[in-house]
């Protein structure tokens, strides 16, 4: 079990360490042209969620957010630092290119079959992955943060796990990524997420 008030302190310190509060993929370690000045070696681009903003996340969605994930959002930033394009935020956080998490996850149920079946078993008898039809979704899995090349790192409303989600020819690819968030950020702050196999 992890302890998510410790789990986030080690996330500030991990972060005050590095000079850097931003996401990797935009950060000093990637991109040589970040000046010395930019304000997100020293903080957090958002500041945290409130209160009204996480409880209207969890309206839109339909379901509520994992503990972790929530207190990530109250305690330290809505989104916009961490692994690779960064965590994406509640309502009125962070956006990539697809929205935060509530307008991301709308985008996917949209037009779209929502399917309601044991993500973690599914995957077990297929032998390690999936393959959902483009005109299906799975109803509570949505997106935490853009991989690269269209794959997104999404996680189980109901499970708290982590799976990797990447469209191809036949539809969207899914297998597990983490057990949880918490395992998921550790492994990022011990720089073994970009190196070690898929779990």
């Amino acid at each position: 079990m992890y302890d998510n008030h410790y789990l986030t302190q080690k996330i500030r310190q991990y972060c005050a360490a590095r000079g850097w509060y931003g996401v990797d993929l935009r950060g000093p370690e990637w991109d040589t042209e970040v000046a010395e000045n930019d304000p997100r070696r020293t903080t957090f681009t958002f500041p945290p969620a409130t209160v009204d903003q996480l409880q209207e996340t969890e309206t839109l969605l339909g379901f509520a957010l994992p503990p972790f994930l929530r207190a990530l959002y109250a305690e330290i930033a809505n989104g916009g630092f961490g692994p690779t394009y960064g965590l994406r935020g509640a309502v009125g956080g962070f956006a990539d290119a697809t929205g935060t998490i509530v307008q991301q996850y709308q985008g996917l149920c949209e037009g779209r079959s929502l399917l309601d079946f044991d993500l973690e078993a599914e995957i077990a008898q297929k032998h390690g992955e999936i393959v959902v039809p483009f005109d299906q979704w799975l109803r509570g899995l949505f997106s935490l943060c853009e991989w690269g090349c269209a794959i997104q790192i999404c996680q189980n409303s109901a499970t708290g796990r982590l799976y990797r989600v990447e469209p191809s020819g036949d539809g969207y690819h899914i297998t597990h990524e983490a057990e949880s968030l918490e395992e998921w950020l550790e492994r990022w702050m011990h720089a073994e997420l970009y190196t070690q196999s898929r779990q």
